[in-house]
């Protein structure tokens, strides 16, 4: 049985969008996984932050980085859900206060990042948090043991 180009064409263009599909299922697998990663690295810092004698707060500010001011993020709906998927995430992720005396009080900023690498436009928010508030911002990512957490400060 000879077989005709054309039918080896269209199993090739076939066997092509059924692998792009399921590389793009994948990444959407990957994608949910990492962000419930996330969520829960964060809810993990914010208890050992508490038992550590901190009060934490979500940050629900971004910065505007092009008009040089802290804006209220936007809680993100789903419409096909009918629910809101994120609560408005700030950036850091944490505000944390501890009396240090009677009268003076500590306050941190606390971002949390699970392999503890910011990206660029991070870093620029950062510096400019640094710059007009003048406060210093936390990094917890993942420590190399098992559940333990490190905290870096930028």
């Amino acid at each position: 049985m000879r077989i005709v180009p054309n039918r080896d064409r269209e199993r090739e263009y076939l066997l092509e969008k059924a692998n792009t599909e399921i590389a793009h299922e994948n990444k959407k697998i990957r994608g949910k996984t990492s962000r419930a990663a996330g969520k829960a690295f964060e809810k993990k810092v914010e208890k050992k932050l508490e038992e550590e004698g901190w009060m934490v707060i979500k940050f629900n500010k971004q910065v505007d980085l092009e008009n040089n001011k802290l804006y209220t993020a936007k809680a993100q709906f789903n419409p096909f859900f009918g629910r809101i998927v994120g609560e408005g995430s700030g950036f850091p992720d944490f505000i944390c206060i501890r009396q240090d005396t009677r009268v003076n009080w500590i306050v941190q900023l606390v971002e949390c990042k699970t392999n503890g690498i910011l990206d660029k436009m991070e870093k620029r928010k950062i510096e400019w948090i640094r710059n007009n508030l003048h406060l210093t911002i936390i990094v917890a990512s993942k420590g190399e043991k098992r559940g333990e957490i490190k905290y870096e400060f930028q």
